[in-house]
């Protein structure tokens, strides 16, 4: 699982919660399809646009399957939109807020110096 790009812990956890299915080998191993990576892809582009492991976990099987329609995926995709949006917003206000800081801390600083 070294081209997943994933470290032990991480796979350790996503088998354990479900997200990674590996076979057991006679040996004790555990052998992971290379299916498993192109999973690992999926979780990772779910994880960058704001899921929660907890929601990948409930969607993940159903999505493969295909039993989870395309008017529930545009639903979903459309909250993760909203969702970082939401997140963007704050982010421009708490940058805002920083710079502000920042402008009134340099001012501060330079009518001490003169």
């Amino acid at each position: 699982m070294k081209k997943s790009g994933l470290n032990r812990d991480t796979i350790r956890h996503y088998t354990k919660i479900g997200l990674l299915k590996p076979i057991r080998l006679a040996n004790g191993y555990l052998d992971y399809p290379t299916s498993s990576l192109s999973r690992i892809e999926l979780i990772k582009h779910a994880k960058a646009i704001g899921m929660t492991l907890n929601q990948v976990v409930e969607l993940l099987d159903p999505w493969e399957k295909g039993v989870i329609s395309d008017d529930q995926k545009m639903l979903i995709f459309q909250e993760q939109l909203t969702e970082i949006d939401t997140k963007i917003a704050s982010l421009q206000q708490a940058k805002c807020y920083l710079k502000q800081k920042l402008a009134h801390l340099k001012q501060t600083m330079e009518e001490q110096v003169a």
